[in-house]
């Protein structure tokens, strides 16, 4: 692959990175408000959307293994899935249960709205971290002078800025 292909897919992945977790905080945020009587229908609605887009730009990354998305068909680095699986304590089977489940939601509810009355959503946490790594991949294999301006130089840096971003919006509403 050359070079300036490369660096697009790098900065392509980073910014899926950025969706997932910006998604997924301004979904944690929107939850809490969710049994406000006020503006009820809207915020379920927003919560849902961005929950849903966490998960379909989480399944991209990790889920989707033949996707142009995945992660091994943009990273150099050869060992990444074992640093991952070390990163986050668990094991290789472990891992395929929880992207199984997620993949599962993605396709069952969220892509094709199956026959399911619930689908349960796992836990995001480990999806947040899985992500967290993978975007810390990203910012040492990118050159900093490759790397857009748009896209956060820390991934917990820009979770607080979303959280902040989120409160304000927030602030603001008449209840």
């Amino acid at each position: 692959m050359k070079e300036k292909d490369r660096r697009e897919k790098e900065k392509r992945l980073a910014g899926l990175c950025v969706q997932f977790e910006r998604n997924l905080v301004f979904f944690r945020f929107t939850s809490d408000f969710l049994q406000h009587p006020a503006h009820s229908e809207f915020i379920r609605t927003c919560a849902g959307s961005m929950l849903d887009v966490a998960v379909l730009e989480w399944c991209k990354m990790f889920a989707d293994g033949k996707g142009k998305h995945h992660y091994t068909r943009v990273l150099k680095c050869k060992d990444f899935e074992g640093s991952l699986l070390e990163s986050l304590g668990h094991s290789a089977d472990e891992f395929e249960d929880y992207k199984v489940n997620l993949k599962h939601a993605r396709d069952k509810m969220i892509a094709h709205l199956d026959n399911y009355d619930l689908v349960n959503i796992p836990d995001l946490r480990l999806a947040e971290r899985a992500v967290d790594f993978l975007y810390g991949t990203l910012l040492k294999q990118i050159p900093p002078e490759a790397m857009p301006d748009e896209l956060p130089k820390s991934m917990s840096e820009y979770r607080l800025l979303c959280k902040r971003q989120a409160q304000d919006f927030f602030s603001e509403l008449e209840w």
